[in-house]
């Protein structure tokens, strides 16, 4: 059932995973609206983040057919890969990870943001507002 849950743990070093990660599917495969495609014509499953849980077993019976998901593990946005940085779509966090301005403006396509749980003092929601309306 987790064959699309990536480890990424960066306390637990496997945060270079993630680099070799193909998030293409069939092209036979239902598009979906707003799907974006790679220079082979193949459908690219969007990649979900886990930024700083240490279990995906919730989320992937939602998520597996829909999306890759990276399994982070993170205390710090310095903790996630560079590939999760650079291509996440989504993004879900419980409250041991901060987020503030330099830090939400690393993820560069990232277009959702989850806090599980209660509370969102860890993200800085001016910020991510504001960095939502210039993207």
């Amino acid at each position: 059932e987790l064959d699309s849950c990536l480890s990424l743990g960066g306390r637990n070093g496997r945060c270079s995973d993630v680099a070799d990660v193909d998030t293409s599917v069939d092209a036979d495969a239902d598009p979906g609206a707003g799907a974006d495609f790679d220079s082979n014509g193949l459908r690219r499953r969007p990649l979900v983040a886990l930024l700083d849980g240490r279990d995906c077993s919730v989320e992937m019976p939602l998520l597996k057919d829909h999306a890759t998901v990276a399994f982070c593990d993170a205390q710090t946005v310095a903790e996630v890969h560079e590939k999760v940085l650079n291509e996440a779509v989504a993004a879900l966090m419980w409250s041991s990870i901060h987020l503030g301005r330099e830090e939400l403006a690393q993820f560069r396509q990232l277009k959702l943001l989850v806090q599980i749980g209660p509370g969102s003092e860890n993200i800085d929601l001016a910020a991510a507002r504001s960095l939502g309306e210039f993207r």
